[in-house]
C-alpha cells in the first residue's frame, strides 16, 4: 500500500476516510540527510531518527485498539485514526542504534542507550499520542521538551514576580465549593470516563506555570449596541458572554459542554446566565482539547478549574485560572487572565539528554496574547482607551515553590516581602 499524506496530516492527528489499514507498528530508520538542517531546531536533531506510525479507534473520545467494529461502524470508519511521528536521538560515540528487526509489515526492535527517548508509542489520557516511560507512564512530547530542561538543572529556581505571588497563592489554594463538587459527582459518565476536577497537587509535572496577562483600560468602552459606556462589571460580563470574540485568531474556542446531549441545554443556559457558577465548558485547543468548570463567580472575576471529562479525557494541565479586573490607584483598570497550573504526567530523568529549546506553554501563552490584543482593539474601537499591559510568566520547579503557594511557608522564602 502506498499513501502520501499531506503536511497537515503529518503534523497533527487526522482522520482520512479513504485509508484504513491494520498491522503492527512500522518503524523506519531515516538518514541524517533526510532531516532539514535549515530548521531553527536543527542543532537539536541528531543523526539517528525513527518514524513511528500506529492506528487506533477514537470512538467514545478515547484511544482504543482498532477492531472490526471500528472499521465497520455505520460512520464509515471515521473513528479510525493513524498517527505518524518522527523522533531523533543522540548519536554520540557511546550510542548504537541498530536496524529494526522483522519484516516490512512492521514490528522490530532497536538497541539504544539509556538516555535516548523511548520508542514505544502510547495513548495519553488527554487524547494525544505519546511515548511510554520506563514505568509505563504515557508522556506527551510537550511535557518531554519542558521537563528535560529542568532535569538538566533540577535546582534552578526561576525568578518569581513578587507583585503576583499572593494572587498565585490564592489560586493554588482554591478548592471547588461543595455545591459545585456535588454537581460534578452527579454528572453522567461514559464507559471510559467520569467527570472529575483535576487538583494542582495531584498533577505530576515538575514545572508549575504561574502567569498573568493584563490589559490596562484608562477609559472603559461603549456598548456597541446602545452606545452607552460600560461600567467595569458590565464590560467583564460582556467579555464572558462573548469570550470567543476576544480569543478569535488563537485557534481556541470556549463552548458550553454538549458532548453528552442531555447536558447541553443546561450548561448553555448556565454559562449564559447572570451567575455561571458550576457551568461546564469545553475548550477546543489546537494541541489537546480540555474541559473546565466555573468554581467561583463574582461581579469582578470568575474562576475556572480544569477537569477530566467524558469525550475529552484529562485537561492537559491541572489548576485554576482567574478572569477578572482590578482597579489601579490612578482610576484605570487592569482586565486580566491569571493562572496557576501544572502538566499532569511525570517526566523521568532518563530523558535528560533529549533537550529542545522551546517553551511548552507557548500555545497557552499565544491564547492569552490574542486575548490581550483583541480586548485592546475592542476598547479602542468603541470609544475607550486601552493598551496591552506587561505580562508575567514564571515557571519554576514545583518542589521549590509548592510550600509557599500552598501557604505552608512564607513568601519571603522566595525573596518576596
Amino acid at each position: 500500500m502506498t499513501y502520501h499524506p499531506d503536511e497537515n496530516y503529518m503534523n497533527r492527528i487526522q482522520t482520512n476516510v479513504n485509508t484504513y489499514f491494520t498491522g503492527d507498528f512500522n518503524i523506519t530508520q531515516l538518514n541524517a540527510g533526510d532531516i532539514d538542517l535549515s530548521s531553527s531546531r536543527s542543532s537539536f536533531f541528531r543523526s539517528d531518527c525513527f518514524t513511528v506510525s500506529y492506528t487506533y479507534c477514537s470512538w467514545d473520545g478515547g484511544e482504543n485498539p482498532v477492531g472490526d467494529a471500528c472499521y465497520n461502524n455505520p460512520d464509515g470508519g471515521d473513528h479510525v485514526i493513524t498517527v505518524t511521528q518522527t523522533y531523533c536521538f543522540d548519536g554520540g560515540a557511546d550510542e548504537t542504534i541498530s536496524d529494526p528487526d522483522g519484516d516490512t509489515n512492521g514490528g522490530g526492535t532497536s538497541d539504544i542507550n539509556s538516555n535516548a527517548l523511548p520508542l514505544t508509542p502510547c495513548d495519553t489520557n488527554s487524547g494525544s499520542s505519546g511515548l511510554e516511560g520506563s514505568d509505563g507512564t504515557c508522556l506527551n512530547e510537550i511535557e518531554v521538551n519542558l521537563n528535560n530542561e529542568l532535569e538538566d538543572n533540577p535546582f534552578k529556581l526561576i525568578e518569581i514576580d513578587c507583585n503576583q505571588i499572593q494572587n498565585w497563592q490564592t489560586l493554588a489554594q482554591h478548592e471547588a465549593p461543595s455545591s459545585v463538587q456535588n454537581k460534578v459527582n452527579n454528572l453522567p459518565s461514559s464507559f471510559f470516563n467520569n467527570f472529575e476536577i483535576q487538583s494542582l497537587e495531584d498533577a505530576n509535572g515538575i514545572v508549575v506555570n504561574m502567569d498573568y496577562f493584563p490589559v490596562t483600560i484608562s477609559t472603559l468602552p461603549n456598548n456597541p449596541i446602545t452606545g452607552q459606556q460600560y461600567t467595569a462589571d458590565e464590560f467583564l460580563d460582556y467579555f464572558r458572554r462573548n469570550i470567543n470574540d476576544f480569543v478569535d485568531g488563537s485557534g481556541s474556542s470556549f463552548e458550553p459542554y454538549c458532548e453528552i446531549p442531555s447536558m447541553c441545554q443546561t450548561e448553555t443556559d448556565l454559562w449564559n446566565s447572570n451567575n455561571p457558577l458550576g457551568a461546564v465548558v469545553y475548550i477546543n485547543i489546537p494541541a489537546d482539547d480540555g474541559v473546565i468548570i466555573c468554581t467561583e463567580y463574582t461581579n469582578s472575576y470568575w474562576y475556572f478549574m480544569t477537569m477530566n471529562a467524558p469525550y475529552a479525557g484529562n485537561h492537559p494541565v491541572s489548576g485554576t485560572r482567574q478572569f477578572g479586573y482590578e482597579q489601579n490607584v490612578d482610576g484605570s483598570y487592569n482586565f486580566f487572565v491569571r493562572g496557576v497550573d501544572r502538566f499532569n504526567s511525570l517526566i523521568h530523568s532518563g530523558f535528560a539528554d533529549y533537550v529542545i529549546q522551546t517553551d511548552p506553554f507557548i500555545l497557552a501563552d499565544n491564547l492569552w496574547y490574542t486575548f490581550q490584543e483583541n480586548m485592546k482593539d475592542f476598547v479602542n474601537n468603541n470609544g475607550g482607551a486601552a493598551n496591552v499591559g506587561t505580562d508575567s510568566t514564571n515557571r519554576p520547579d514545583w518542589q521549590k515553590v509548592k510550600d509557599v503557594l500552598l501557604g505552608n511557608r512564607p513568601k519571603s522564602d522566595l525573596g518576596c516581602n
